[in-house]
C-alpha cells in the first residue's frame, strides 16, 4: 500500500467499474448502532453536512503521513425526512466528493463499511449527529509486518543443510519434503554453490497460526485450517530461489472433506487456491432439478416448511406453526430477497459453510435474517439440500441439526490426513484448509481498555481465535466481525510488544448486542511468550 500524502487532487471515480453499479456498494460491510459515540484511537473525523455532499469541517491529513489508511466508515443515519429519499444515492456521492478532494482514498486495499445511526428519530435529532467519514489508520496489517511483529515469539524454523544434489527431508509431523536436484537458486537464477538451508516449519493449531501472521480469509470467507507449512532456502542469510517444484507429502492435521490447497502472495497477502484436495461432502449426491418460474418484479410470497412424519413422509405444517418459512421477493436483474424463519436460517448457514466460496451472497441482514441471492446461487443451494427449496420452499434438511444430505450419504467415508504430491512452485507459505462462513456474524467497533479502566495504548491488530475451528483472524482493532455464539478468545497486540487477552469465558459474558462495547482486557505479555505458553492457555 502507498504511503499517504496530505495534499489535495481530482480523481475520476471510487470503483473500477462505474459508481451506478451498486452491486459494489451492496458488498459493504454495514453496521447498525444507536448513535457513534465511541472516540477510537488512530481515526480522524471527516465531518458533511446533513444530507448534503459538503465538508464542514477540515481534518489535520498531516497524521496519515507515514501510515496506511486501514478502512474508511462513512456514517450517516437512518431517519428520513422524506420516505423516498435515496441513502445510497448520497452514498455514492459522498464517496465521490471524498475521492475528489482526497486522492488518497483512491487504494483498491481500503476497507469500506457503512455505519448506520438508528437513534434519531426527529430532523432536529438527527441533524445533531455526527455525518461524514471516520477515518482509521496505522501500521500495515499485511503478512509481512505481522509476521515480523510476532517474530520474537512465533515458531522456529527447522533448518536442514542441502545441497545442489537436491534429497528428501523429514519433519517431526511426519511430512516429508523433496527437494529436487539444480532447483535453488541465488536470485538472478544463478546455480547456488556448495551447501545452502532449507528452512522449514508448520503450523498446526490456532496459537501457532495466530502468532505466525498468516492471513485466514479467502474471497471473503474464513479459513479452518488442518495445516500451513512455510518453506525457504537461504545461504549465510541471503534468499535463495526455488525454481523447480518442492514436491511435499504433507501430514494433515486431520483428514477432512473440503480441504483446499493454496499458496500465499505475500506482495498482497491474499492467498491462491493451487488445487482442490478433497471434495466436498455434497458433491456427489444426485438432486432432480426443478423448473425456475420466472415472477414479476416485487411479487411476494410466504412459503411453510414440513416435518418429517413417523411413516417417513414429510408433510406440511402452517407458517405460525413453524420456524421453518422462507418469505421471498423478486428484485430486479433476477435477483431474490429471502427472509429466513429461525431454524431455516440455521440450515441455510450451515449449507454456506459446507459449500465454501461458490456462493455469493449479494446483501446480508443478520439480524433479520435476509439474504439477497442471484439465481446461480439458489440453484448450488438447492442442489444440496434435501426437501423444497428456495425460493418455493425451505425447510430442515436430513437430520434434525439442519446438517446436509451428504452428511448422512457419505457414512463411512473417511479422508487421509497423508495429502501427498503437493507440489511448492516457489519458497513461501501453503496451507491446506476449509473455508467456512461466520455464523451469527456481527461487527463490534470496541473501546479496548486495561483491568485498571485505562485504554490501551499503541494498538496493532486483533486476533479473534474462535475454538471451534483451527485459525486466527486478523482485524483492525477498532471494527472486528465474530460469531455472537463463537467460543472467542480475543488477542489485542500493541505496537510496543504488549499482549492483552479477553478469555473466552469472559467474551461468553460480553454484550455482543452492543455495536460499541467496552473491552476488559488482560495484559498477559509475559505469561504468553510463546507458542507452546499460547497453546496451553487455550487448551488446544
Amino acid at each position: 500500500m502507498k504511503k499517504l500524502i496530505p495534499y489535495l487532487t481530482l480523481i475520476t471515480t471510487l470503483f473500477t467499474g462505474t459508481l451506478g453499479a451498486s452491486n459494489q456498494f451492496d458488498e459493504y460491510e454495514k453496521v447498525h448502532i444507536h448513535q457513534l459515540k465511541t472516540k477510537q484511537p488512530n481515526t480522524i473525523k471527516l465531518k458533511m453536512n446533513y444530507a448534503g455532499t459538503t465538508f464542514v469541517s477540515k481534518s489535520n491529513m498531516n497524521a496519515l503521513q507515514n501510515n496506511e489508511i486501514l478502512q474508511v466508515d462513512l456514517v450517516y443515519t437512518s431517519f428520513k425526512r422524506d420516505a423516498n429519499f435515496d441513502q445510497l444515492a448520497l452514498n455514492k456521492k459522498r464517496i465521490t466528493q471524498l475521492k475528489k478532494e482526497h486522492s488518497i482514498f483512491s487504494n483498491k486495499n481500503i476497507k469500506w463499511q457503512f455505519i448506520e445511526q438508528e437513534g434519531a428519530t426527529d430532523f432536529k435529532e438527527a441533524k445533531d449527529y455526527f455525518h461524514g467519514f471516520v477515518v482509521h489508520f496505522g501500521k500495515s496489517l499485511n503478512y509481512k509486518t505481522l509476521s515480523n511483529s510476532y517474530s520474537g515469539i512465533q515458531k522456529e524454523f527447522n533448518a536442514y543443510p542441502m545441497n545442489n544434489s537436491g534429497g528428501i527431508l523429514h519433519y517431526n509431523s511426519g511430512t516429508k519434503i523433496k527437494i529436487q536436484p539444480n532447483s535453488v537458486t541465488y536470485e538472478d537464477g544463478t546455480p547456488v554453490k556448495g551447501e545452502f538451508e532449507i528452512k522449514y516449519r508448520e503450523f498446526r493449531n490456532a496459537a501457532e497460526i495466530a502468532f505466525s501472521g498468516i492471513p485466514m480469509t479467502f474471497n471473503g470467507q474464513n479459513f479452518n485450517s488442518v495445516g500451513m507449512y512455510e518453506i525457504r532456502g537461504e545461504q549465510n542469510g541471503k534468499t535463495l530461489k526455488l525454481t523447480q517444484p518442492a514436491v511435499v507429502n504433507f501430514q494433515c492435521t486431520k483428514g477432512d472433506a473440503g480441504v483446499g490447497f493454496y499458496h500465499l502472495d505475500e506482495s498482497s497477502s491474499k492467498w491462491e487456491k493451487v488445487k482442490q484436495i478433497t471434495k466436498n461432502k455434497a458433491e456427489n449426491i444426485e438432486i432432480k432439478k426443478e423448473i425456475q418460474l420466472d415472477s414479476p418484479i416485487g411479487s411476494y410470497r410466504i412459503v411453510g416448511g414440513t416435518v418429517k412424519s413417523d411413516n417417513g413422509n414429510y408433510i406440511p405444517v402452517p407458517v405460525n406453526h413453524n420456524k421453518t418459512w422462507i418469505s421471498s421477493e423478486m428484485l430486479a436483474e433476477k435477483k431474490e430477497k429471502i427472509t429466513f424463519g429461525d431454524y431455516s436460517w440455521g440450515c441455510y448457514n450451515k449449507v454456506l459453510n459446507q459449500i465454501g466460496d461458490s456462493i455469493k451472497e449479494i446483501k446480508r441482514d443478520e439480524d433479520k435474517q435476509e439474504v439477497v441471492l442471484s439465481p446461480k446461487s439458489i440453484e448450488l443451494i438447492n442442489q444440496r439440500i434435501r426437501g423444497n427449496k428456495i425460493p418455493r420452499h425451505f425447510l430442515r434438511l436430513v437430520d434434525s441439526d439442519g446438517t446436509l444430505l451428504a452428511d448422512g450419504a457419505d457414512k463411512g467415508h473417511t479422508y487421509p490426513s497423508l495429502v501427498k504430491g503437493l507440489n511448492s512452485s516457489s519458497f513461501g507459505v501453503y496451507n491446506c484448509d476449509q473455508v467456512y462462513r461466520i455464523a451469527n456474524r456481527t461487527t463490534l467497533l470496541p473501546k479496548y481498555v486495561d483491568e485498571n479502566g485505562n485504554q490501551i495504548q499503541n494498538q496493532h491488530v486483533l486476533c479473534v481465535v474462535d475454538l471451534k475451528y483451527n485459525g486466527s483472524f486478523s482485524y483492525n482493532p477498532n471494527s472486528i466481525t465474530v460469531d455472537k455464539k463463537g467460543k472467542n478468545v480475543l488477542l489485542l497486540f500493541t505496537e510496543d510488544k504488549k499482549l492483552f487477552v479477553l478469555s473466552e469465558e469472559a467474551y461468553q459474558k460480553m454484550n455482543k448486542d452492543s455495536a460499541q462495547p467496552t473491552i476488559v482486557m488482560t495484559d498477559m505479555t509475559s505469561e504468553l511468550s510463546s507458542t507452546k505458553a499460547l497453546k496451553e492457555y487455550l487448551n488446544i
